[in-house]
């Protein structure tokens, strides 16, 4: 469905308001895009629906590299942490699928909120 944002009292540019409902019941997901008129729907939700790996590349920055260690007090300082933090979990992922070799299958990593995972 399109709408146009208020910008200081005018329409703004084209949005659109997509809702996700899961074809067996469960929780309805809604997106806000600012996609092209032309842009098809399963690119948008293709797009909408990887955010989750994202998020969980973040999560893991933080919690194996230390991105959320930063004590910055300028935008400099912060541009350089999070540069360093993404050079060394580049690094590590590199090592680590060198290491490994080809996995055989899923590991136990979690899924999306709500998802069991492998069994």
């Amino acid at each position: 469905m399109p709408f146009h944002p208020q910008i200081d009292g005018l329409p703004g540019p084209v949005h659109w308001l997509i809702v996700a409902l899961p074809e067996a019941g469960g929780e309805a997901k809604y997106f806000i895009s600012n996609a092209a008129p032309g842009v098809p729907l399963e690119a948008i939700l293709q797009v909408a629906f990887s955010r989750w790996h994202i998020e969980r590349c973040f999560e893991d920055d933080k919690g194996e590299i230390g991105l959320d260690h930063f004590e910055v007090r300028n935008y400099r300082s912060l541009k350089r942490h999070l540069i360093l933090s993404a050079v060394s979990f580049l690094f590590l992922t590199e090592t680590n699928q060198k290491l490994r070799g080809e996995k055989p299958g899923v590991d136990g990593v979690p899924g999306p909120p709500g998802h069991r995972g492998a069994a």
